[in-house]
């Protein structure tokens, strides 16, 4: 579960996953402040029609204020953005590298380390399928835990400004909050079953495809050629059906937590 996969990046590289979730705050946090500051520029410069320097630039050292300096200051945010995004991008590619190739050298072991009756009893394409496809998508967890340290840090921000402005405003937010609540549990509850049906197919055109392989002198002399490829066919087939409704289901809770939130 996602707990087990956080205990284990953690063990791994706890400072350098905090590393990363620094700077992915900081590119959304700048990226966010930049946006801001575009309406105080605008009215700055007057082509909001206000007129003189709005209050806040009083806040500013001496040499920023004015529609000139805010400008600096625009530019230099947007700078620090692109810096932090870069800076994210390879650490986080980094880091979910090493968490993969990390779990690939123990899954190697643990084979290397079984006693052969049990190896026996293990398929191939199986190990395969895990070693290169399935860490794979546990390695883009990296990525969401990055994420989600950022939106973390939105939430709390967007809470507070709200609080301040309105507390009933922020009482009300309690009411699409639960609800998105609500729906977002069966939801996600379909989407990993569809993610875990997906797995199954992917491992069964795998195990096929390397059953035909390595008995392909058996299939030719029994003339299994036919026989090899529709089932060949149905494991595609039934690959790509779970690939469209594991699309859809994700899909799905995305979209319903964006009309909640909309709301």
């Amino acid at each position: 579960g996602f707990f087990g996969f956080l205990r284990a990046i953690i063990a791994l590289a706890r400072w350098r996953l905090a590393y990363a979730m620094l700077l992915s705050t900081v590119a959304s946090l700048s990226q966010g402040a930049g946006l801001l500051l575009l309406v105080p520029l605008l009215d700055g410069i007057g082509v909001s029609g206000a007129g003189g320097d709005p209050a806040w630039m009083a806040y500013l050292p001496e040499p920023l204020r004015g529609p000139g300096g805010v400008l600096i200051l625009y530019v230099a945010v947007v700078a620090l953005a692109g810096v932090a995004t870069w800076a994210r991008a390879v650490e986080a590619m980094t880091l979910r590298l090493s968490f993969v190739d990390d779990l690939r050298r123990r899954i190697h072991a643990s084979v290397l380390a079984m006693e052969w009756s049990a190896f026996q009893r293990l398929r191939a394409s199986d190990i395969m399928q895990i070693v290169t496809q399935e860490l794979g998508r546990i390695g883009l967890g990296t990525d969401f835990l990055l994420r989600l340290s950022a939106w973390a840090i939105e939430v709390a921000v967007t809470l507070a400004v709200i609080v301040r402005l309105s507390p009933f405003a922020a009482a009300l937010l309690l009411v699409p909050v639960g609800i998105a609540a609500i729906l977002a549990k069966p939801l996600n509850r379909r989407s990993r079953a569809r993610g875990r049906a997906l797995t199954d197919a992917a491992r069964g055109l795998q195990a096929d495809l390397d059953d035909d392989l390595t008995g392909m002198r058996l299939v030719k002399s029994m003339h299994l050629e036919e026989a090899r490829l529709r089932r060949f066919d149905l494991r595609v087939a039934k690959l790509r059906v779970g690939q469209i409704e594991h699309v859809g289901a994700v899909a799905a809770a995305t979209g319903a937590g964006r009309a909640v939130a909309a709301v």
